[in-house]
């Protein structure tokens, strides 16, 4: 009795950490995606642009593994890469394979010298240009 006496207030307290732990990632969970993820309205993300293609009758996918990618790609379709550098080399060859004879359009954001010649190849880099933020156009 003298066991529980002194500990309940421990435990207690604990298990509101717990639960408020859980409440909170909860809550977060639905609120992070990927950087230029079209399902995001965060700074990062794309949901306007997402939007305005859509009501010009352009639909957008999210993929995320590689053969998602590659399956995705045909004619008539954009694949919109980020951060192509992440690749490994041999997924960088798997995708400038499915790309290259699909006949649709690949661009690369934040592409370095590696992934460029791996999955552009023949293309150049040139210097970055400045970028600001603009209010909305529309």
């Amino acid at each position: 009795h003298q066991v529980w006496t002194r500990t309940r207030g421990l435990l207690l307290a604990l298990v509101l950490i717990v639960v408020a732990g859980i409440t909170m990632a909860a809550l977060r969970s639905g609120d992070q995606h990927g950087s230029l993820d079209p399902r995001s309205a965060d700074r990062n993300g794309s949901r306007a642009v997402a939007e305005l293609l859509k009501d010009r009758g352009v639909s957008t996918r999210v993929v995320t593994t590689l053969a998602e990618a590659t399956s995705a790609a045909g004619p008539g379709t954009t694949l919109l890469v980020a951060a192509p550098d992440v690749l490994t080399d041999q997924q960088q060859k798997s995708l400038h394979a499915a790309t290259a004879s699909s006949g649709g359009r690949t661009v690369l954001l934040a592409a370095g010298p590696a992934s460029i010649g791996a999955l552009a190849p023949g293309v150049h880099t040139e210097t970055p240009a400045p970028v600001s933020a603009r209010t909305p156009q529309c």
